[in-house]
């Protein structure tokens, strides 16, 4: 490396830069003017770069680059100029729209401070909420890991995606189990109730038979 510093001659690479350069690159290098050689350059728009860059040193006809009566028309359609009657009039809506602006966040401004105390109360109000409902979302997570735990027998990640699967297995299991449990219930229901409707008539067959009994035993007397 020192040897290669050794022998730097800026002026050596500055002449085997300058040599790379294609012909036109070191017509502009040397603050020249390069010729038009391409297709494009001969396009309006590249006239117009042009002349802009060298003045009338580039050698382009500034006829060719007024716009022409559909250029004009479209021009004027896009409103891309305007007259000075026209700019001033949007120059003092702008600026009244401004005042305007200002003026409503003021406004603002001043609503917002008189009920800041009470904003701010409900924002710390707010955030004890949250933090509730965090702490009970949090605790609700706990309760289903911990049922799919004992369900299953083994601990799986919430964050895993066959928890989800899991858990609905599980709670769809426990739905079917209670609703066995409440045909079971229904049914045990129906049959003690034809039990005691058994019950209910055999008694009163009992006591018709009685009743016979004694209106018999009255008449023979």
């Amino acid at each position: 490396m020192l040897a290669s510093l050794k022998y730097y001659c800026p002026r050596v690479h500055q002449l085997a830069f300058f040599c790379s350069l294609s012909p036109r690159h070191r017509i502009i290098a040397e603050g020249g003017i390069p010729p038009t050689q391409y297709e494009f350059e001969r396009e309006k728009w590249a006239m117009g770069e042009r002349f802009g860059r060298y003045g009338q040193r580039g050698g382009v006809d500034i006829r060719q680059l007024w716009p022409s009566v559909e250029e004009i028309e479209e021009i004027n359609a896009l409103r891309m100029y305007r007259t000075a009657k026209e700019a001033e009039q949007i120059s003092k809506t702008n600026v009244e729209k401004e005042q305007i602006r200002r003026k409503n966040r003021l406004d603002r401004i001043e609503r917002n401070w008189q009920t800041h105390d009470e904003q701010l109360a409900e924002f710390h109000q707010r955030a004890i909420q949250s933090e509730i409902d965090k702490e009970s979302s949090e605790q609700e997570l706990e309760r289903k890991v911990e049922e799919v735990k004992n369900f299953f027998g083994y601990w799986v990640d919430p964050n895993d995606p066959r928890f989800a699967v899991m858990l609905q297995h599980k709670e769809q299991s426990a739905k079917l189990e209670a609703k066995m449990a409440s045909k079971k219930t229904k049914k045990y229901g129906q049959v003690k109730t034809v039990s005691n409707l058994t019950s209910n008539t055999t008694t009163d067959k009992t006591k018709t038979k009685k009743s016979a009994a004694k209106l018999s035993s009255a008449a023979n007397e």
